[in-house]
């Protein structure tokens, strides 16, 4: 009887092993631009830990020692990532791998598999698009946003073409919030005349009194700031952006893409692609600085955006957004979307082979019909570089306590703006010199042959 119990034991583990074997799928195999290879390991329930052997056109036989052989300590939106930028991989080029990952305790191997490569070494990429900020180019890259709308989230900047606010310093573009009453009187606040057309020669948005508020009819925004945004527009692509986040309460930098022509329609309608967004405050909940999120906005209507089936969040281990520089990468085409930081997958979005609309569950007429099952995400869309501060659209929620100063605003307050200053003895102090701007080193755009 222990004997058949034995041989029972012994065949059930062995036999859910090798349930878990078969059930390992080989990974996603990509190449980097300039150089480079990308092996994205899908996570099984109960996996601690992933490696990748690999050989560049020698055979690897079982668990053969590969040229290359990395493990993979962190997993990130369900996958585990590895990178490799320092190999050339040609066209033609056969790359010999097996993979391993441990599942509940029990490692499992996938052996004998190989991965041609269509193209190699970034053969099949042009770069399209590079600035470096050696100098602001306005003329030929870059577009001033010239508004005081507050990007329909009643945010608390008005965008100015001013040098204090957008400026090019050690080949970097600098991006830095200030206070309105600085550079105009605070009695300009309350009583003054904002007239962007008058002051600059144009305002880019009219919604929500963007182009002329009078401080008598409520307070003139109290911070002014900077937006850019890309003269060029793109149509699928790899956009790469290496940024350091500001530091201080409420500030919310950004780099995103929002489509050159509404053609489905008005916002979500015709799609946002947020690459990076973050919260400058160091002492809220863990939401602030140390946290940044990437989130695609679509939807037939404002009521049914489906934000939430498609964001991605990452905290940087140990440190914050703002002490250091990282690389924010947008991987765009025609089967989806996937957002890295310094490697790491943030968020991936396969396009739903239902087409966005049925995948989402909307309701209502549907303004994608017969355009694509990636619409709205297959039409030309602008970068955008800014930050902005505040707003009551909930980005900063009301419920998370902020330390060691509350958040001064509610989000259904009619003057929140007002609010908002009138706690700058707070806020402010946590406003320190430059930490306060988003600094880019470079924007880069590479697409396919």
């Amino acid at each position: 009887m222990m004997i058949l119990w034995l041989f029972t034991a012994i065949f059930y583990v062995f036999g859910s092993l090798a349930s878990i074997k078969a059930q390992l799928q080989p990974p996603t195999i990509s190449l980097l631009q300039p150089q480079g290879i990308r092996f994205v390991i899908q996570d099984y329930p109960g996996a601690t830990l992933a490696a990748v052997h690999y050989s560049i056109n020698r055979p690897l036989v079982g668990t053969d020692g590969g040229e290359h052989n990395y493990d993979i300590n962190e997993k990130t939106d369900n996958a585990w990532v590895h990178e490799n930028r320092n190999i050339i991989v040609n066209a033609g080029d056969v790359v010999n791998y097996w993979i391993y990952v441990v599942i509940n305790g029990v490692g499992q191997h996938l052996t004998d598999q190989s991965w041609t490569a269509p193209g190699g070494g970034g053969s099949e990429w042009n770069l399209v698009f590079e600035d470096n900020f050696d100098t602001l180019d306005t003329t030929n890259k870059w577009d001033y946003e010239v508004t005081a709308s507050g990007g329909g989230n009643w945010e608390f900047q008005v965008y100015t073409p001013e040098q204090q606010n957008t400026f090019v310093r050690n080949g970097n573009l600098v991006i830095k919030p200030t206070l309105t009453a600085d550079r105009f009187g605070e009695d300009f606040l309350y009583n003054g005349i904002l007239d962007l057309r008058e002051m600059y020669g144009r305002c880019t948005d009219e919604r929500d009194y963007g182009c002329r508020r009078e401080g008598r009819n409520g307070m003139i925004n109290s911070i002014m700031s900077g937006k850019l945004k890309s003269r060029q527009a793109f149509r699928y692509g790899r956009m790469e952006f290496r940024a350091k986040m500001p530091t201080g309460d409420w500030i919310w930098p950004a780099l995103w893409l929002l489509p050159r022509d509404a053609v489905y329609g008005g916002w979500p309608r015709s799609g946002e692609i947020d690459v990076c967004e973050s919260r400058g405050n160091e002492n809220y909940g863990s939401i602030g600085v140390q946290e940044f999120g990437a989130t695609l906005h679509w939807g037939p209507e404002p009521a049914q955006n489906r934000w939430t089936m498609t964001q991605g969040k990452r905290h940087c281990p140990g440190c914050t957004y703002g002490q250091d520089f990282h690389i924010y990468r947008l991987d765009w085409d025609e089967t989806g979307l996937m957002v890295f930081e310094d490697g790491n997958l943030v968020l991936n979005v396969p396009t739903p082979s239902e087409g966005y609309y049925n995948w989402g569950g909307c309701t209502g007429p549907n303004p994608w019909e017969g355009q694509g099952i990636d619409a709205p995400f297959n039409r030309e869309f602008y970068l955008i570089l800014n930050v902005a501060v505040g707003g009551t659209n909930g980005y900063f929620p009301d419920n998370v306590q902020s330390l060691p100063y509350p958040k001064p605003w509610s989000n259904n307050s009619p003057q929140s703006n007002e609010d908002f200053w009138n706690g700058r003895s707070g806020w402010y102090s946590t406003w320190r010199g430059d930490d306060v701007a988003m600094e880019v080193d470079y924007v880069r755009v590479w697409q396919r042959n």
